[in-house]
């Protein structure tokens, strides 16, 4: 899976309070089996860092966490998280930041795929997202870095999911540009309410 995301604050702090985590990309969560989520945390404002989770639930599942980094906010980063059957890697702007092998791990299951977001904890992202990829295979680095610039059709193979938010300003749907049509939505219903992240125009990212 692959996001740009633009960070209004960094998250930090023991993992009690809402402000200590930015869900990403979330499948589940804790203690939903099969669950797999990206999110950004930190132990203090100049030690943050990225955290990709595949597994049973964050306390169990298997992680792989970059090394903490300098990130910035109000500035663009590519993020992906990719697990092949045998290994979990993730990669920062197109390069390796962090790998785990951990054999198998079922994956996948029957709950919401958030973004922005986790249902089983009030940990929202403060900022900006765009350009949200999945994939039914492993990316390797090389193609990761070759098309995160580039725009899809939606029709790519192993493409299983592609909302790229370039819907009308006013509309409450979100839309899966790729033929199995996931759509979603904004918020907690289709009705504008105060739940709704607002759309706005992506600056340039390099």
């Amino acid at each position: 899976m692959e996001t740009w995301v633009n960070f209004g604050r960094l998250a930090y702090g023991n993992g009690t309070s809402p402000t200590d985590a930015q869900q990403l990309i979330v499948k589940g969560a804790d203690p939903t089996p099969g669950t797999y989520f990206i999110y950004q945390g930190g132990n203090s404002p100049t030690e943050c860092y990225i955290v990709f989770v595949v597994g049973a639930s964050h306390g169990d599942g298997k992680t792989v966490a970059g090394a903490p980094d300098t990130f910035e906010t109000n500035r663009w980063y590519h993020i992906a998280g990719t697990y092949d059957g045998n290994a979990m890697c993730l990669f920062i702007d197109g390069q390796m930041a962090a790998s785990n092998y951990v054999g198998t791990i079922t994956i996948g299951n029957s709950s919401p795929l958030y973004f922005g977001y986790n249902d089983a904890f009030p940990f929202y992202l403060t900022g900006q997202m765009d350009d949200i990829r999945i994939w039914n295979y492993a990316r390797t680095e090389s193609q990761i870095r070759a098309a995160m610039y580039n725009t899809l059709t939606g029709n790519e193979p192993g493409l299983a999911g592609y909302w790229n938010f370039n819907e009308p300003a006013d509309s409450q749907t979100v839309l899966d540009r790729t033929p199995n049509g996931c759509h979603g939505q904004l918020g907690s219903s289709m009705d504008v309410d105060a739940d709704d992240p607002a759309r706005v125009l992506r600056g340039p990212v390099r």
